[in-house]
């Protein structure tokens, strides 16, 4: 098998990848997937359930994506579904509404030794599916109220796009650019296609999830200039593997168990931690490396 080194240059996947962070702010704290969940979707298994935070999840999966792509041996197709498809990632859920045909799917992929641009979307899907799982198993096991899950999404939030700047923006200022970033995510889907066979419902749904949505950006943008501070159990920015997802200097990691090992104990690096290892069990099915029975094993897919 070629070395990514010899099949791509060195960094064509990381500038790519680090271009398309406009999308990781497009989609900061919006959520828009969420609708369809309104829409006769097939049950989710109590692993896949969507954890009541609205951005820590979406902020998990770019972490995990950025600690999957420096990985020193991970496969160049793999490394392509992620960094070219990273919004797919970010829809990954979606997949709570096919589960009996994920299976039909990781075929497909297993298959695709030849590769097509119909297999990228594919990958990238299941990849942020699998983080969702992840960090849904830990974020589930949190005793939180609604206020203390807002806190926890501004300090994940504030560490994503606030760090460098010293501005104290109000709560209106906030609520606008969260306005203005939901308009975007939105435009990036492209398309949001009607239930045409349940029209009135679909618009009533619409309609209800609008203004809840609208209701959980002031509630966000609140909490924002509060200055009451999420506990550091839930999100530490000194965790060492918080520090290495987001340092575009580390090019190159040997991601395992041993490596993620003892680099933090808040519960956003545990679900981190956890992502990163389902992607990598994902790029090893991928590679070949274990049976598509094995891989659905360890993921309790039935």
């Amino acid at each position: 098998m070629k070395t990514i080194q010899k099949t791509i240059p060195e960094d064509k996947s990381r500038r790519s990848f680090i271009k398309q962070s406009a999308l990781a702010g497009a989609l900061l704290a919006i959520h828009p997937y969420d609708l369809l969940a309104k829409r006769g979707q097939v049950a989710s298994s109590h692993l896949t359930a969507a954890p009541a935070h609205r951005y820590t999840p979406v902020a998990i999966v770019w972490d995990a994506a950025n600690l999957m792509i420096k990985d020193a041996d991970i496969a160049w197709k793999m490394k392509d579904s992620i960094s070219e498809q990273f919004n797919k990632m970010v829809a990954g859920q979606v997949l709570d509404r096919g589960l009996p045909y994920i299976s039909e799917i990781l075929t497909i992929i297993q298959g695709g030794s030849g590769w097509s641009e119909e297999i990228h979307p594919q990958v990238a899907l299941v990849a942020g599916w699998l983080v969702y799982r992840e960090t849904a198993k830990v974020m589930n096991a949190q005793d939180t109220s609604p206020d203390q899950i807002l806190r926890q999404d501004v300090a994940v939030l504030k560490h994503t796009i606030g760090k460098s700047s010293s501005a104290s923006p109000s709560a209106a200022d906030v609520e606008d650019i969260l306005k203005l970033l939901y308009h975007r995510a939105t435009f990036r889907t492209h398309t949001l296609t009607p239930d045409t066979e349940n029209w009135n419902e679909w618009v009533i749904n619409y309609m209800d999830w609008y203004r809840e949505d609208r209701q959980r950006m002031q509630s966000l943008a609140r909490a924002w200039v509060s200055g009451e501070e999420a506990s550091t159990d839930f999100f530490n920015p000194n965790d060492e593997l918080i520090k290495i997802a987001s340092d575009y200097s580390v090019s190159q990691i040997r991601l395992n168990e041993s490596f993620v090992e003892g680099k933090g104990s808040s519960a956003y690096t545990q679900a981190l931690a956890q992502s990163a290892l389902a992607l990598k069990s994902l790029d090893e099915f991928f590679k070949g490396n274990m049976s598509k029975s094995a891989f659905m094993q360890k993921h309790e897919i039935a």
